[in-house]
């Protein structure tokens, strides 16, 4: 899976508003989006979220792939970006059982 977002800030809140319910999701790639669906831990909200394939300027994913993200890492990796700053997103193993 490959993917380039030309602007890291927008991703970066997303993932903020969502880290205020959970601070581990799982995305899931398929052929033509990225999929966010989580709940919160005290199970009252639901978020459902997705990524088309033309949101990105690079999106390529063979076969679905689940993965995994802790927000309190990924977050503080990215507090910094500014919406000029791009973002790119690669998996190296295909899926682990």
């Amino acid at each position: 899976m490959k993917a380039e977002l030309k602007n890291a800030k927008d991703f970066y809140k997303l993932l903020k508003f969502i880290s205020q319910w959970q601070t581990e999701i799982r995305m899931v790639c398929t052929q033509n989006k990225l999929s966010i669906v989580t709940m919160s831990q005290c199970s009252t909200v639901f978020i459902d979220s997705e990524l088309p394939s033309s949101y990105f300027t690079l999106y390529k994913c063979v076969v679905d792939q689940p993965i995994g993200l802790n927000l309190s890492v990924v977050l503080e990796a990215l507090k910094h970006c500014t919406p000029k700053d791009k973002l790119r997103i690669s998996t190296t193993e295909p899926k682990l059982d």
